[in-house]
């Protein structure tokens, strides 16, 4: 299996740029690891003197992985945003990539999180049907619920009518 490897910098610019390159090399991901902690660590040298590189972003795809030193979680810096980028690039939710990298450690199935099932709504402020991915209990509770109410669609209200109200 093929591991690529950053140039161990820590600088999270050149982990994503890295990242761009390299990602389709790897294939479908199917899981992601990072963490404020070295995942890995490994010794170099140059010109006679050793020195470690640590990577806190590992993603395991098809045909190989991604080490990134430059997106890691657990503060509000740059290389937690770096890893946000990447999770949101990935299909996460916004909201829910925010609450990740805030954590000291993570490990996700990304299958896990394309599986979410969608659920057809109706916004009770505007009237507009809108989908929304909900988990697997929302999606049964919803679902029996509406079977109970004779298939009527449930009612919720659409991101654009939060978004209006919020202001």
């Amino acid at each position: 299996m093929t591991i690529l490897k950053d140039d161990g910098g820590g600088i999270t610019k050149r982990s994503l740029q890295f990242w761009e390159y390299n990602k389709a090399t790897i294939g479908k991901i199917e899981r992601i690891e990072f963490s404020l902690n070295p995942l890995a660590t490994i010794t170099l040298s140059e010109g006679g003197f050793p020195y470690t590189v640590d990577y806190t972003f590992k993603a395991l795809g098809e045909r190989g992985e991604i080490w990134l030193s430059g997106c890691n979680c657990g503060y509000g810096g740059e290389g937690p945003h770096g890893t946000k980028k990447i999770l949101v690039e990935l299909g996460i939710k916004d909201d829910v990539a925010d609450i990740l990298v805030h954590g000291k450690y993570s490990n996700i199935n990304m299958d896990a999180v394309h599986e979410m099932p969608t659920i057809k709504m109706k916004c009770y402020n505007c009237g507009e049907v809108f989908t929304s991915e909900v988990t697997e209990a929302e999606a049964e509770v919803i679902l029996s619920a509406q079977e109970a109410f004779g298939g009527e669609i449930p009612e919720s209200m659409c991101p654009i009518c939060i978004g209006l109200i919020g202001r």
